[in-house]
């Protein structure tokens, strides 16, 4: 069998990871996958083992000014089709593409696929096939809702992990596995991790920033002439007033698109280590070298490899919106607290979010009921209170971190459940 995957990682790269872990499970079958990706996709796809032969990049406006035309990119996409000739297209995901079938880029179009092959989508967030209608929760921007699932659709495959993985298919809805089993862990790169940096003592704490997490705080900071950097300024500024409570001799490593070279900070127990962005492999080493992973974005591809590394993994979120009396509000203990809350608040940017910035509270729903849910902690970033009790728990009761691995070994244990990808297309070849 051959398969087209269709990408659309311009800034977020999380779906294309899925996409890829698809095609190596089908590679190792004997089938040919083949991508159509942007160009950060494209590098990011051969850092992952792709070559650069199987990979479709058309030029997009932005980077090839007025000779860019639409009728070129045809060509090449038309050519490219033919060349390859699959028997299965799938996106990744269909939200991404605008109603008229464009790529979120504008350098192709979905209604330029022959119509005879079969068309399948993955559904990261579980809004497939109905859609669903954005909740606006005074949102600094305007967010389009998730509209329903074309008919040229005739599958949908959502990744485990995020989704529950108790049921194989429901309908024309089949749960993959990402990770059949724990992920491997090189103690000989995770010792070396821990060797350059004196971590061998400390906890070890990674908190990686999406890429288009930091463009869009990013251009809301600048919109509303905010000077500050969210995640230094403000998100750390919380955590490391709550860990510098603690005895332990901590290393905190920050891992952002905003960094250019690596820094080193010490703040009172706490060694903060900065780094630009890590290709895939490097990055699984820091994830092994750690005890704790932190995201302010439920929907984290990262989140999943913390799970399946058996990490202690943090989500953090925010439940205080513009209508929120702080005045009799618990989590209001401190004036530095006060001081970042008001700050959003003068702002027009304090909001309820699973997802920080889009807020994504639609997902509280996939959430429930959910054997994924047990295996990490949601924490509400702002309760000074909750963040001590869960950071004395973590460093202090071992009771605590065994029934948290216990239910991630079981969320694990049922993903070698699934259906493979080979047995999932095959279902899906009549």
């Amino acid at each position: 069998m051959r398969t087209l995957f269709c990408t659309t990682g311009t800034a977020a790269l999380g779906e294309t990871f899925t996409a890829a872990q698809f095609a190596k499970e089908l590679l190792s079958q004997g089938h040919e996958c083949y991508f159509i990706a942007p160009k950060l996709g494209s590098e990011y796809l051969q850092t992952l083992g792709f070559g650069i032969s199987s990979i479709l990049v058309l030029p997009s406006k932005k980077d090839i000014g007025l000779d860019f035309t639409k009728n070129h990119n045809y060509i090449q996409f038309t050519n490219f089709l033919k060349s390859i000739n699959p028997d299965f297209i799938i996106v990744a995901d269909w939200w991404h593409f605008k109603e008229n079938g464009d790529s979120p880029n504008i350098t192709y179009s979905l209604d330029w696929l022959n119509s005879n092959i079969k068309l399948g989508t993955f559904d990261h967030l579980g809004f497939a096939p109905q859609g669903i209608k954005r909740r606006f929760e005074k949102l600094p921007f305007q967010i389009n809702n998730y509209p329903p699932l074309p008919e040229r659709y005739s599958f949908i495959i959502r990744p485990c992990p995020h989704h529950d993985n108790i049921n194989l298919t429901e309908n024309n809805i089949y749960y993959w596995s990402i990770y059949n089993d724990k992920l491997k862990i090189d103690s000989r790169q995770r010792e070396d991790v821990l060797y350059k940096y004196n971590g061998s003592d400390k906890v070890v704490i990674i908190h990686p920033v999406g890429i288009w997490q930091q463009k869009l705080i990013e251009g809301i900071f600048k919109v509303n002439n905010i000077e500050v950097d969210f995640y230094y300024d403000l998100f750390m500024k919380l955590m490391f007033n709550i860990l510098s409570k603690f005895d332990n001799n901590i290393l905190y490593f920050f891992i952002s698109g905003t960094v250019k070279e690596e820094s080193v900070t010490r703040y009172n127990n706490i060694t903060l280590i900065k780094k630009p962005p890590l290709k895939h492999d490097v990055f699984m080493d820091y994830l092994a070298a750690s005890d704790i992973f932190i995201t302010d974005n439920i929907s984290s591809s990262n989140l999943s490899k913390a799970i399946f590394n058996n990490k202690i993994a943090i989500v953090y979120k925010n439940s205080l919106n513009m209508q929120t009396d702080l005045s009799k509000h618990s989590y209001v203990q401190s004036l530095e607290l006060l001081n970042i809350i008001n700050l959003l608040k003068n702002n027009n940017l304090l909001f309820p979010y699973l997802s920080f910035p889009i807020g994504l509270n639609e997902l509280e729903d996939m959430y429930i009921n959910n054997t994924f849910s047990s295996t990490f902690i949601q924490q509400e970033l702002f309760d000074l209170d909750g963040n001590y009790k869960l950071f004395d728990n973590i460093f202090n009761n071992e009771s605590f971190r065994d029934k948290l691995t216990i239910k991630q070994n079981k969320y694990i244990s049922n993903n070698s459940k699934l259906l493979s990808a080979e047995e999932i297309l095959l279902r899906n070849s009549t």
